[in-house]
């Protein structure tokens, strides 16, 4: 007999085998088809549908067990078969494996999103779950993106610090500046503690993978010590450790947050996409609070010292904070006053702020350099041609906010008065910022400016402490700031610091720095005139300082933050006895009659009312926002979530704007509780719109979850040349919800849809807003 001949014979007598159990199970002779479908599979144990038909056979025997096994071996040779993963689903559903269960239906979802039966499954264990926890809206199950949530010790207080701002600063430039120090010197000082009542961990967001990463402290720490050694970004050891770091934020496995934990960015986030996307799941999934450390509010604050780009992104991020902070922290009662303010215009409630004022002595934070022959404070100065007592100190960022051309216009004033053997050098220190090409032309059109200013940037501390240490005298002429930590460090080395009388600043320099008006540049002249030039009232007021100015170290200064942390979570931690931490679900409301576009943030100003529709996404699928909407991500359904008074216990239409992929016509189902699923056909790159009719229902505020799920992906990186490598199922554009009776809404959305006009259904702000400047 030939091996095709044997290989036959065993095919007919496997064949013999699947006609006997097929004819058992449809007499549901449970254990005859399993035996003649174990028979089938010991002559050929490569017939993936016939394992399906075992695991069948075996679940309705009640041998689970058997069955699970049935089910895996079917998908190890057929991993593509959603209805295999769907059936796997099923018994884990049954066993009491719910997260298993969901993991499952996702896998068959990600194959075919038009399968129904996945879909109601996972709708039905959504609810099971909203009903266990007393939670409407998702859970930890339904975000496998997250896994179960760390329990916390008793007793113990978990504290995640967020240092995706430190970080990304770290990979274009070297040298800190005040936000950044404020991050290392505050995490140090955690570091270097001993108290068992917290523990703390150090992470990054990793905005490409949408996951938070852990920083190892050793990483953290080299980056501290590193940073403020040299401003050399291509030297080899800060290489090296922007490699390490690359390496951990792209293998680094997911950070699991433990349970109610206390999230703290020290930094900010508003140029992270996707960021509060996933802080919502992470509230969702592990009960954690989110506490911004609030340093500024510069682009609504002083919008005119800011870019276009700069202001759009800051006004929804701002807008996005005060939707999903518990807490806050700020630096200064102007800081805090500011933030009372933005809360106003946007109509939003405050949450409880903390304020930590950044009075830190900084002397020991800027002598901890290195040792090297080019750090020596005598030849930094020599180096330089600058002589102690010489030279006046201006350390800022050069940039039009900083308001180094009133100091220059003084400077020049200072020499054509009193004449250039007479006025000191005036000392700049700060990298380049924003909107800064007046100062450069200033300097460029003076010789007598340009021979009497000295430009420095990408100084190590060490030098900077020389500079500090050897002045004259400082000057900050900005118009506004959250803190100012040039005059803290200007107090903390007994120098007199010349300020604008704004903001923070008198704070800052309470009792001891020499205030100035920001409107009078002849005021400013005259308090430099008197500090540079009358040595016995200079000394006076170094001898003030000297004696009544008491920085903080920065241990104390922790150990406040640390005060206002624990003193939050006490609550929470009391309610903890009986209940779980685990917050639920952010859903934020949604007005009927109101469309809600999906694209990326366009005001630039604040207005009452003001919400950045991201804010409506809910789970993993989505990518970020774009100018025209957004798109999902393939493989998994995505999903719209908000809640809606006043319905009237009337139906409710849902118009769901959405955009074709751009390679061919894909197929896209939407689904909603109460509603009958909705399939429509999306041409490619076109825009088309989809209506969900739901139930009526007599709750008075009434909780919606939209699915959207397309039939195939497009690869980007195929239009793109690799340069986009998303894989993209349907795009968003926005959503519009109205009463099935409410006529005037359906015919305000039927103009828009004849006429493509639908800018004019979105909320909108006053004609002419009336904002302010800070003053």
């Amino acid at each position: 007999m030939t091996v095709i001949d044997a290989n036959l014979k065993h095919t007919n007598a496997a064949a013999e085998f699947i006609a006997k159990g097929d004819h058992a199970r449809d007499v549901r002779d449970w254990p005859g088809a399993r035996a003649a479908y174990e028979e089938a599979l010991r002559l050929n144990p490569n017939l993936a549908a016939i394992w399906i038909q075992l695991g069948h056979a075996a679940k309705e025997s009640g041998d689970h067990a058997a069955a699970e096994g049935a089910y895996r071996k079917a998908l190890e040779i057929n991993p593509a078969d959603a209805d295999g993963h769907l059936q796997l689903g099923h018994l884990l559903k049954i066993s009491g494996n719910i997260s298993g269960a969901l993991e499952s239906y996702a896998q068959a979802l990600a194959i075919d999103p038009l399968l129904m039966d996945a879909h109601a499954e996972v709708d039905a264990l959504r609810h099971k779950l909203a009903a266990t926890h007393g939670a409407k809206g998702p859970d930890a199950a339904v975000y496998p993106t997250f896994a179960r949530p760390k329990r916390a010790r008793a007793d113990t207080l978990s504290i995640v610090f967020e240092v995706s701002d430190l970080l990304t600063y770290f990979q274009g430039s070297r040298l800190p500046t005040g936000i950044q120090r404020v991050q290392m010197e505050v995490i140090r000082s955690v570091a270097a503690m001993r108290d068992a009542s917290f523990e703390y961990a150090i992470v990054c967001f990793a905005q490409d993978r949408g996951l938070w990463v852990e920083i190892p402290l050793h990483l953290f720490a080299n980056f501290c010590k590193h940073s403020i050694s040299g401003g050399d970004v291509t030297a080899p050891e800060w290489k090296a450790l922007l490699v390490t770091l690359e390496a951990t934020l792209k293998r680094g496995p997911r950070f699991q947050f433990t349970e109610g934990s206390l999230y703290v960015d020290l930094g900010t986030s508003w140029w992270q996409r996707n960021y509060f996307l996933n802080l919502r799941m992470a509230k969702s999934a592990c009960g954690i609070r989110y506490i911004p450390f609030i340093h500024d509010l510069i682009p609504v604050m002083t919008p005119e010292y800011c870019g276009a780009d700069l202001r759009r992104d800051f006004v929804a991020w701002i807008s996005g904070v005060m939707h999903h902070a518990d807490y806050f922290l700020v630096n200064s009662e102007a800081t805090r006053s500011d933030l009372s303010t933005v809360a106003a215009e946007l109509g939003r409630p405050l949450r409880e702020i903390g304020v930590i004022k950044l009075d830190a002595d900084f002397r020991r934070a800027l002598g901890t350099a290195g040792s090297d022959a080019d750090e020596d404070p005598v030849y930094f100065l020599q180096s330089h041609d600058l002589a102690a007592g010489k030279y006046v100190l201006c350390v800022a960022t050069i940039e039009a906010r900083k308001n180094h051309a009133a100091a220059f216009s003084v400077w020049l004033k200072l020499i054509k008065k009193h004449g250039r053997q007479k006025v000191p050098m005036l000392v700049c220190v700060g990298k380049d910022g924003w909107l800064n090409d007046g100062v450069y032309n200033m300097l460029k059109a003076s010789e007598i400016l340009n021979s009497h200013v000295l430009l420095l940037q990408n100084i190590s501390d060490s030098a900077l402490a020389a500079l500090y240490q050897n002045c004259l005298c400082t000057i900050y002429p900005t118009f506004y700031e959250g803190w100012g930590l040039p005059v803290t460090e200007a107090l903390s080395y007994g120098k007199v610091p010349v300020v604008a009388n704004v903001s923070s600043l008198p704070e800052a320099g309470g009792n001891f720095a020499e205030y100035f008006d920001i409107g009078s540049e002849n005021d400013l002249l005259a308090k430099m005139e008197r500090v540079i030039f009358d040595q016995r009232y200079r000394s006076d007021r170094e001898r003030q300082i000297a004696k009544e100015f008491k920085p903080r170290t920065w241990q104390q200064i922790t150990e406040q933050v640390l005060d206002h942390l624990k003193r939050w979570a006490e609550p929470a931690a009391k309610g903890a006895q009986n209940v779980s931490h685990r917050a639920k679900a952010i859903v934020a409301d949604a007005e009927l009659g109101v469309l809600y576009p999906l694209a990326r943030g366009t005001d630039t100003i604040l207005w009452r009312g003001l919400e950045d529709s991201e804010v409506y996404r809910t789970g993993p699928a989505w990518w970020s926002t774009e100018d025209w909407g957004c798109w999902t991500k393939a493989g998994t359904p995505a999903t719209l979530s908000f809640q809606v008074e006043n319905s009237g216990g009337s139906k409710l239409l849902i118009y769901v704007g959405l955009r074709g992929l751009t390679d061919g016509e894909c197929q896209c189902i939407l689904k909603s509780e109460g509603a009958r699923p909705v399939q429509i056909t999306l041409p490619p790159a076109s825009d088309e719109v989809a209506i969900l009719e739901l139930d009526a229902s007599g709750e008075a505020k009434r909780a919606i979850t939209v699915s959207i799920a397309g039939s195939r992906a497009a690869d980007l990186s195929v239009w793109t040349e690799g340069r986009d490598p998303r894989v993209i199922g349907p795009g968003v554009l926005w959503f519009y919800i109205c009463r099935n009776d409410d006529v005037l809404a359906r015919v305000s959305m039927a103009e828009a849809l004849a006429t493509r006009g639908y800018a004019r259904l979105q909320r909108q702000p006053p004609a002419k807003p009336d904002f302010f400047v800070h003053t």
